[in-house]
């Protein structure tokens, strides 16, 4: 039987690494979620203990007015996911599978703030959240919507072509090709 040795970083960018790679496979999104919370709970934790600015670089980049729909999409089914003693019974309702997309977000925020180099995984994945999410960006950072708007024309599309895109991208990537217009 193998050994496994790894830091809670370690962990928490292999988890956010599978949850991208499962998100553009269009794979359970609950899977997705269940590990994408623990990682962000890692790295929440971890910032939390480090003193990150994390707090104040979500506020800086969501669009005043966007707040309050941004946090609570994040937080909702975050407890129900880890425990069932007081609540065996209960259903978890009406959870927009794009809550996965931020929850992913905030992850790579969190890991980049503590001053660790994001994976291809990651990189993809943003690029590919602000593509499809435009409105998060706040105005100040306008430059940030200008250098993904060669990939714009899958903003309209359908959640199914949208992940595809992200999917496709990553293997570009992965590849070493230079992303192509999606």
């Amino acid at each position: 039987m193998a050994k496994i040795k790894v830091t809670k970083i370690e962990a928490a960018r292999r988890q956010i690494d599978t949850a991208i790679r499962m998100l553009f496979g269009a794979e359970d999104p609950i899977a997705v979620l269940t590990l994408i919370s623990a990682a962000e709970r890692i790295l929440r934790d971890i910032g939390a203990q480090k003193n990150a600015p994390i707090h104040q670089l979500h506020l800086e980049m969501l669009k005043p007015g966007t707040e309050k729909e941004f946090w609570s999409m994040v937080n909702r089914p975050a407890n129900f996911l880890k425990h069932a003693d007081k609540d065996p019974d209960d259903i978890l309702d009406n959870i927009d599978e794009k809550l996965n997309d931020i929850k992913i977000f905030i992850s790579c925020l969190y890991y980049t703030d503590l001053q660790f180099t994001r994976s291809i995984e990651m990189d993809t994945f943003l690029t590919w959240f602000f593509v499809v999410n435009p409105h998060f960006i706040n105005e100040e950072h306008a430059e940030a919507k200008e250098g993904y708007m060669e990939f714009a024309d899958i903003r309209n599309e359908s959640r199914e072509a949208q992940l595809s895109a992200g999917f496709q991208l990553l293997n570009h990537t992965h590849d070493g090709a230079k992303p192509q217009q999606m």
